[in-house]
Order: structure tokens, then C-alpha cells, then sequence
């Protein structure tokens, strides 16, 4: 769960994974009665209604969980929402990411002094002094990042969606040393 949490809160660009209902009928985990059906129809009504382009909503209870997503990835209509869909969503997550780590910390799981280097492998070297980095720092803003990863302008950047073309790639290049550096999977982005 610290691993879970460190990468919720080191990363500039925040991941919300979804499911395709196959995935969810196969996986025992999944249970669809956890999403209400007045829910999943008002997901409907804003994504027919232009509302939303697309939405990814889940839900998690002691006896599994359940993912509904409806919609298109890209105005032109051509990827649905999947396991793998990337959204930005912007700065509410700073509550749910702040909310995570208190819970951490109320349990005794994380210290707020924790460093980002003390939370992850010794496989992989961070760039100085990113793992003298506190957890408290990245909570509360204070600790010297940039709003855009450095490395963001590189081909394909666009100001009016600036992470469109940001890959997981991306982040470890502004993260971590080249040597020592262990290669993280991001479900192939």
C-alpha cells in the first residue's frame, strides 16, 4: 500500500483505470450491483447528451468492486474507455491524494517526514534531490516541483492539452538517473 500511495502522489498526471464489462464478468473481484442503476443512467444521459465525452466511474466495498464506463476516448469517436483509458482530471485530485495519505498515516502505515527515496526500491535512482523529497512536501505544494514536468515540451506538445502526448516514459526520464534506473510498467503507455 506505500508503493500504491508514493505513485498516487509523485505523479504529475494522475491515472484512472477502467474495465471493459468482458473483463468485469470474467474477474471474480468484480461485482456490478455495486453501482447503482440510477447512476450508470445518469452516466448514459450525460455522455448522449454531449455532456461528458466519456466518464469512468468505480466503486470498492469489502466485497469487491465495479467499474461502468460509457463514451468515446477521442472526439473523433474512436477508443472507448478500457483498462487502460488516461485522463487528467485535474486538481480535485489533491483531496482525494491528501485524504490517501492521511488515512496512511492515521494507521501508522506512512510518516509525513517519510522521503520519496526511503518509499521506493533501491533499484531505482532518483534525480538529487528528488529523493530527499518529503511526503508532507508533495502534500502541501512545497516541494519546488514545477506545474509540468520539464520534459513536457517535446514533440507532439500542445499547449491546449498539454498532456495529451505525457507517457509514463515521460515521468521516469524527468524522475529518474538513467543508470540504476528500473523500468516501471504503464499498462504499455
Amino acid at each position: 500500500m506505500r508503493n500504491i500511495t508514493l505513485l498516487i502522489l509523485a505523479c504529475s498526471v494522475s491515472i484512472f483505470t477502467g474495465c471493459f464489462q468482458e473483463a468485469q464478468s470474467t474477474d471474480p473481484f468484480f461485482h456490478s450491483e455495486l453501482i447503482d442503476t440510477s447512476i450508470k443512467d445518469l452516466i448514459d444521459e450525460r455522455v448522449a447528451k454531449g455532456i461528458n465525452q466519456s466518464i469512468i466511474i468505480g466503486a470498492i466495498d469489502p466485497s469487491g468492486m465495479d467499474i461502468y464506463a460509457n463514451g468515446q476516448l477521442s472526439a473523433q469517436g474512436e477508443n472507448k474507455p478500457n483498462a487502460y483509458a488516461m485522463y487528467e482530471i485535474g486538481s480535485i485530485t489533491k483531496v482525494f491524494t491528501g485524504l490517501l495519505l492521511a488515512d496512511r498515516v492515521t494507521r501508522k502505515e506512512l510518516q509525513l517526514t517519510d522521503t520519496l527515496g526511503s518509499l521506493l526500491p533501491n533499484s531505482i535512482a532518483l534525480k538529487s534531490p528528488i529523493g530527499t523529497v518529503q511526503l508532507k512536501q508533495l502534500a502541501t505544494h512545497s516541494a519546488g516541483f514545477g506545474r509540468q514536468p520539464s520534459n513536457l515540451h517535446t514533440e507532439g506538445y500542445n499547449p491546449t492539452n498539454p498532456y495529451a502526448h505525457c507517457t509514463g516514459q515521460l515521468l521516469q526520464q524527468e524522475l529518474y538517473l538513467e543508470s540504476g534506473r528500473t523500468e516501471i510498467s504503464y499498462n504499455g503507455r
